[in-house]
């Protein structure tokens, strides 16, 4: 009954419920209901590692995540965007959408990454916080599957804005979730 984030260049948050909630708080904040076996998936799409991907290709196509992920942690940058806002979908620039939506000065290429991973981490909170008015489940966890469950210090960040301690799965998850229903159903 914790919540989960599956992290990808695109983002699912939700929790699994016992039946679907269909009230009109949940249509107008995006929210669907994915049947499982027994219970439903309450989820909404978030920003994922979209913005990441996307300023890399801008300004260090070369560069392995591992290395850009050290200089946003070396980043003094501490201001964040809201990037689940449409100017984030499909710029031109990324790092044009930044510079636009904080109108702040960036000195390097650390400085824009750690703001998006705070941008990301303060989309988590704002998403938590909106699935915990919808349903009344509060928790002091958040799962996180997928490729973005291995940047430690996107968890680290999450952990801190959003006060959950970030339980990071594999990243192949769900396939090793499908596979243990297949299990318990015999086939």
């Amino acid at each position: 009954n914790c919540p989960y984030i599956s992290s990808g260049t695109w983002s699912l948050l939700g929790i699994k419920v016992p039946r679907a909630i269909t009230d009109e708080k949940s249509r107008i904040a995006n929210y669907s209901n994915e049947g499982g076996i027994g219970y439903y998936r309450y989820q909404k799409n978030i920003m994922g590692m979209w913005v990441v991907n996307r300023l890399r290709d801008e300004l260090c196509p070369d560069k392995p995540f591992p290395e850009i992920v050290k200089e946003a942690e070396k980043s003094n940058f501490n201001e964040y965007a809201d990037v689940n806002d449409s100017a984030f979908l499909s710029p031109e620039s990324m790092k044009a959408a930044f510079c636009n939506a904080l109108k702040s000065e960036f000195e390097n290429a650390g400085d824009y990454f750690r703001c998006a991973y705070l941008s990301l981490a303060h989309s988590y909170k704002t998403a938590l916080d909106g699935l915990s008015a919808n349903t009344g489940i509060k928790s002091d966890k958040l799962y996180i599957v997928g490729g973005g469950a291995k940047n430690g210090f996107l968890n680290r960040l999450t952990e801190e804005i959003c006060k959950v301690k970030v339980m990071a799965l594999p990243i192949e998850a769900s396939a090793i979730g499908n596979i243990k229903q297949q299990i318990l159903r015999g086939e």
